[in-house]
């Protein structure tokens, strides 16, 4: 087996049986039934694959078009570091209060 697959087989092991995601295993199995009128294993097994594609496809895109924006951006990489470097420097002067940045307080108390 490639050692690049059998890391991301792991990797997705753990990241299922994370704190996140694990709970919601009983509920995503308690659907599938749910769907499956007939009783047979096979409909269960169909429904399975689907939700498991339709899933994996919404990832997928989100990654590519993440890509896509990320190379897009890439070339003004020096100017997003300066901008988030003013941002972080704003933020931290407001939490020293030295300056107050009244756009976060905008909720009534």
């Amino acid at each position: 087996m490639d050692l690049t697959l059998g890391i991301a087989f792991w990797g997705g092991m753990v990241s299922v049986l994370s704190p996140c995601v694990f709970p919601l295993i009983p509920s995503f199995y308690a659907q599938l039934v749910a769907f499956n009128h007939k009783g047979k294993g096979i409909n269960l097994i169909l429904n399975t694959l689907v939700f498991v594609l339709g899933f994996s496809l919404v990832f997928i895109f989100l990654g590519i078009n993440a890509s896509i924006i990320g190379r897009l951006l890439f070339n003004y990489l020096s100017i997003i570091r300066r901008i988030g470097g003013l941002f972080i420097i704003l933020f931290g002067l407001s939490m020293l209060g030295v300056i107050q940045l009244n756009f976060f307080f905008t909720f009534k108390k």
